[in-house]
């Protein structure tokens, strides 16, 4: 068979032209994939959480189970708000993370560092292992700031698409920081009352 110009069709340019077809359709549907979150109020992660605590990040490691990578992080309490004891030790996951030349990113999922420190709500997701309320909303991180009561502050890093509660408004701006003192009295308060 030859074309209008009496050339024979290059088969592999056809191939190619496919192969690349196929990617762009793969590469749009794990775009669509994209993490969508309730938006979760301090009291809602209150609620939600059977844990709540300071904790200290103390490891981390990155499981495989077929193609799907989990950070699994073991964290020690270092101020109990809620279900834990001081000094307790909890295994806390978060989907995604880095193994070798394996990289997965969960857009919403926290991203644990060990040695940080963090506020964090959390569920039971199975015997002796939890999950964080809200993924990254479960984990706020705790920074130094000169200006707040203490030293330090509550900073809420949202890189996820969040969804209002009640409405189909947009959310208002979070505040990026809160100072950690008064944050912590607001958890005991609504800690207290769920009692």
């Amino acid at each position: 068979m030859k074309d209008a110009a009496g050339k024979r069709p290059d088969y592999r340019c056809r191939a190619m032209s496919r192969a690349l077809a196929a990617f762009a359709l793969a590469s749009i549907a794990a775009v669509a994939q994209a993490t969508t979150l309730v938006a979760l109020d301090t009291q809602d992660l209150v609620a939600q959480a059977k844990v709540v605590a300071v904790v200290d990040v103390v490891a981390t490691r990155v499981a495989r189970s077929g193609g799907i990578l989990t950070t699994v992080a073991t964290l020690e309490v270092v101020r109990a708000v809620k279900g834990t004891a001081l000094g307790e030790r909890l295994v806390a996951f978060s989907p995604g993370g880095r193994q070798g030349e394996w990289v997965q990113l969960v857009d919403g999922a926290p991203r644990l560092q060990e040695g940080e420190t963090r506020v964090v709500f959390l569920e039971p997701a199975g015997p002796g292992v939890y999950r964080f309320v809200g993924l990254e909303q479960g984990a706020l991180r705790v920074v130094p700031d000169r200006s707040a009561p203490g030293g330090f502050a509550v900073e809420r890093h949202f890189v996820s698409r969040l969804v209002p509660k009640h409405s189909g408004l947009p959310l208002p701006l979070l505040p990026s920081r809160e100072p950690l003192m008064p944050y912590l009295a607001k958890l005991d308060h609504l800690a207290g009352a769920r009692r």
